[in-house]
């Protein structure tokens, strides 16, 4: 079977701003899919499937154990800017060198001994597409 990605499988999109973080993630890295179907059982354990929609939707989520303090600053202004923020959009280098229009899906945590080595933990990105390559 080929290698596969979720940039195999989703859309191409535009990103509500036109920035890319690329700092690479640290430690484990867990991708999740799903796909948008409801299921209904009943009593007989018989099965409705009902197919909302074609796509499957992918997560991403990893922890930064320490960061830069630009690196720090970077990811905090791009969680938080009135011209960026959490409910906007943004382009993502991942690690299996395809870019992704992703949004953040988590409160922004930072945490550390010094402002100039903090770590984020639970970071986590919907995929909400890809650009094209």
């Amino acid at each position: 079977m080929a290698a596969k990605n979720p940039y195999d499988y989703v859309s191409i999109a535009v990103p509500d701003v036109d920035v890319t973080l690329s700092i690479t993630p640290q430690g484990k890295v867990t991708e999740q899919s799903r796909e948008n179907t409801v299921i209904h059982t009943g009593d007989d354990e018989s099965e409705e499937r009902i197919i909302l929609s074609s796509m499957p939707v992918f997560f991403l989520s990893w922890s930064w154990n320490a960061l830069s303090e630009s690196e720090s600053g970077t990811i905090l202004d791009l969680y938080h800017t009135s011209a960026q923020g959490m409910g906007k959009s943004f382009k993502f280098a991942a690690v299996d060198g395809h870019t992704y229009v992703v949004r953040f899906n988590m409160q922004l945590s930072r945490t550390g001994q010094h402002l100039s080595r903090l770590g984020i933990s639970g970071i986590s990105l919907k995929i909400l597409g890809r650009i094209a390559d």
